[in-house]
C-alpha cells in the first residue's frame, strides 16, 4: 500500500476540522465574528485530529 505524506494528512485534517465546525458559520449568519470563531475552532480541532492521525499512522507504518 502506498505510504501517506504528512502534507496529505495535514490537508485532510484541515478539511475535516472546517467541515465539522461549519455549523458555527451558519449559526452566526456568516458575520465577521462567526468567521473568526469558526477559523479558530477549526484550526484547534484540526490540530487535535492531526496529532492523533500522525501518531496512529506512524504506529501502523503508513506515514513517510
Amino acid at each position: 500500500m502506498k505510504k501517506l505524506r504528512k502534507l496529505h494528512v495535514f490537508l485532510v485534517t484541515l478539511l475535516l476540522g472546517g467541515a465539522i465546525m461549519s455549523f458555527r458559520l451558519f449559526d452566526g449568519n456568516f458575520s465577521t465574528e462567526s468567521i473568526h470563531e469558526w477559523a479558530l475552532d477549526s484550526l484547534f480541532l484540526a490540530a487535535i485530529i492531526g496529532f492523533i492521525a500522525v501518531k496512529w499512522l506512524k504506529r501502523k507504518g503508513k506515514l513517510d
